[in-house]
């Protein structure tokens, strides 16, 4: 603790070993030793220490901070996709933890498995007292994300309407029919018929009655002479 004092991290780290290594279970240490790898950016050996400090330390609470901690790491270094199981720990001692409810939303998404992101999103949305959108924007975006992905536009708008904030607005726009709409023209007037129609489709799909989509249709129809199709958009 002298060493951190005298911010001579190396040294703090060495006698922290040393310490675990005369007691296993000394809690304090592996605290910071998790803290201090971390700000040397050793991640492993962070994550090793803040796993034994989980293993040790019999506070609820504190034990659920570990694994919140365990998870940024991982997020920090693009190995999110092994924290699974430190949120799946991590709820156990805390279901209604948002934090963590934040990262298996977003974990989920990133699997595919955006049912059961919509399902944490529907559990934690509720628990959010903030009015500040800088703190609830994230959860409706994994929110509306994994309904988007489920083919539920109208409860994905809905969703992103309160998402709709810093960094998070290109990318609703990218799950937009005037986005998909732009890309069909795009692809039009070079001629990439195909890509334009899927990008046409997917406007409509996303709002049924926007009309430039279903033009945009009728000219791909006109240009492969594919008449039964212009008769049928005309409709």
């Amino acid at each position: 603790k002298t060493y951190i004092l005298l911010k001579d991290i190396d040294n703090a780290i060495e006698c922290f070993e040393k310490t675990i290594q005369l007691r296993k279970d000394y809690l304090g240490a592996y605290i910071r030793l998790a803290r201090l790898y971390a700000f040397k950016n050793k991640t492993a050996e962070a994550l090793e220490a803040f796993n034994n400090a989980f293993k040790y330390d019999s506070n609820p609470k504190e034990k659920v901070e570990y694994k919140i901690n365990i998870i940024k790491l991982l997020m920090r270094v693009d190995r999110f996709k092994e924290s699974a199981t430190h949120i799946a720990d991590g709820l156990a001692l805390d279901p209604n933890n948002l934090q963590l409810l934040f990262f298996s939303a977003h974990l989920n998404n990133k699997l595919g498995k955006h049912d059961l992101a919509v399902k944490d999103m529907l559990k934690a949305t509720p628990l959010i007292t903030s009015q500040d959108p800088r703190d609830f924007a994230r959860f409706y975006y994994e929110l509306g994300l994994g309904y988007y992905k489920l083919g539920k536009y109208a409860e994905a708008q809905q969703a992103f309407t309160k998402a709709n904030f810093g960094p998070y607005k290109i990318k609703i726009f990218e799950m937009t029919h005037i986005y998909f709409q732009h890309l069909a023209t795009s692809y039009f007037k070079v001629y990439e018929l195909e890509e334009s129609k899927k990008m046409a489709e997917q406007a409509i799909k996303i709002k049924p009655d926007f009309s430039p989509a279903h033009e945009m249709l009728v000219n791909i129809s006109k240009t492969t002479l594919d008449q039964t199709a212009v008769i049928k958009q005309q409709k």
